[in-house]
């Protein structure tokens, strides 16, 4: 059984895909255990993209950093690996359960932006509230507040145009 093609992302699997996800999990608990286990375990091997890639990213309009998911070097000579749905869960978990480095602090301790005084305001409150034992820092997930819903990916090539950084090589698996 196949999932569904994605009427306005065809080119991505239709569990990853905004319109046609059949699969949402909260981003600060990792996939295994965040999304339903027959979901997971049908779909985690999958490749993320029809065409299948070896090379793809992740951006968002909710914060600041990319997610390269890139097996381009990593494959042994004649192997090919590909992106599966499984490596774009892991992938988005992993980087979002990061430390927040000391640059993305400060972008919102310098910033005089009404939504970076809102969400340091909001962050605060956020680890105040977090158990000892969860440590008392931020991650990069403390950064989206209440939206840590995976909920899809769609294509933006406005915005992945604005915020490649110059000199750096376009990806053409490049998902919102």
């Amino acid at each position: 059984m196949r999932a569904p093609i994605s009427p306005r992302s065809p080119a991505l699997h239709a569990v990853l895909a905004e319109d046609t996800s059949l699969v949402n999990f909260d981003v600060r608990v990792a996939p295994k255990q965040a999304i339903d286990a027959q979901a997971f375990k049908r779909f985690k091997r999958d490749p993320a993209t029809v065409r299948p890639t070896n090379h793809l990213r992740l951006i968002s309009h909710e914060f600041p950093w990319t997610i390269e998911i890139d097996y381009r070097e990593d494959a042994p000579a004649g192997y090919k690996r590909v992106v599966t749905c499984g490596d774009v869960w892991h992938a988005l978990h992993i980087a979002l359960a990061c430390e927040l480095s000391s640059s993305e602090w400060a972008i919102l301790s310098v910033s005089n932006s009404k939504e970076q005084v809102e969400r340091k305001r909001n962050m605060e409150k956020i680890l105040a509230a977090r158990p000892y034992e969860q440590g008392r820092y931020p991650r990069r997930y403390d950064w989206l507040g209440r939206n840590v819903v995976f909920r899809g990916l769609a294509k933006d090539d406005d915005l992945t145009r604005k915020i490649l950084i110059p000199g750096k090589e376009p990806c053409t698996e490049t998902w919102v």
